[in-house]
């Protein structure tokens, strides 16, 4: 929460600002829940809890390490310039699969996403 006083010169638009030098994705260009994607992170590669990851917010994170998205029924179909593997997700009901979240973990692992703000 952040809290700005009457007397504060600091406006809305500066705080969302993204930093400069980020890149392509809309979703860091709106400079959405950089601390949530972080820690989103943290949780994918620490591989404890594969089974206690939303589905949307799995989505989400790969869109904002740049993934381009395609939906075909449940079938979420992500690429990325410089990423060979495919990665097709589907929910299992509100969470995303064990297996899959572990398939995007080395996804992120081989090709360094998201070691660098500047991806």
């Amino acid at each position: 929460m952040l809290l700005i006083s009457e007397t504060s010169d600091v406006r809305i638009e500066e705080i969302r600002k993204p930093p400069n030098g980020l890149k392509c994705s809309a979703h860091r260009q709106k400079g959405h829940g950089v601390g949530r994607y972080a820690r989103l992170l943290e949780r994918i590669l620490s591989g404890r809890s594969d089974a206690n990851i939303r589905f949307s917010d799995l989505v989400q994170f790969l869109l904002y390490l740049g993934f381009d998205e395609r939906v075909r029924g449940d079938h979420h179909i992500l690429t990325r310039t410089g990423v060979e593997e495919i990665l097709n997700l589907q929910p299992r009901g509100a969470m995303a699969k064990p297996y899959q979240v572990k398939q995007v973990r080395s996804v992120i692992l081989k090709y360094k996403l998201g070691a660098d703000e500047n991806e």
